[in-house]
């Protein structure tokens, strides 16, 4: 689908109800894009330090989005599995975590700048 306008991009921005730092990021980085486009515009090493600013914020956002429903730093077990042990669970937590989000996204200092965020909006300890 191509977007038309601007006004578009900004209704499709909005209809991510993204917080106001962060949309405002996305915005700048949507007039970077325009302006590097259009303009024969050479990025800078600020503008890709934006860029990645917003791509590792973004992921952290949709990725808090849907882990912060199922309150993975509440142990609710039932009957025989009621002797789980929580500092073995939150390790086994955070080894499956590490593993799948390092595997998918691949960033750079991942733990500094995605990894450690995550735990610490998750309320699971960071050290066990």
């Amino acid at each position: 689908m191509v977007l038309r306008d601007e006004t578009e991009i900004i209704h499709k921005i909005d209809a991510l109800e993204l917080p106001e730092p962060l949309k405002n990021l996305v915005l700048k980085t949507y007039a970077l894009k325009t302006i590097s486009v259009n303009d024969n515009y050479e990025l800078t090493t600020s503008d890709d330090a934006l860029i990645q600013d917003l791509f590792v914020k973004l992921l952290l956002f949709l990725v808090l989005q849907r882990l912060e429903p199922i309150k993975l730093n509440k142990i609710n077990t039932k009957g025989k599995y009621s002797v789980i042990d929580q500092k073995y669970y939150f390790l086994k937590l955070k080894e499956f975590l590490f593993d799948y989000l390092f595997e998918l996204l691949g960033l750079g200092n991942f733990e500094e700048v995605f990894f450690n965020p995550i735990l610490e909006s998750l309320k699971i300890p960071l050290e066990i």
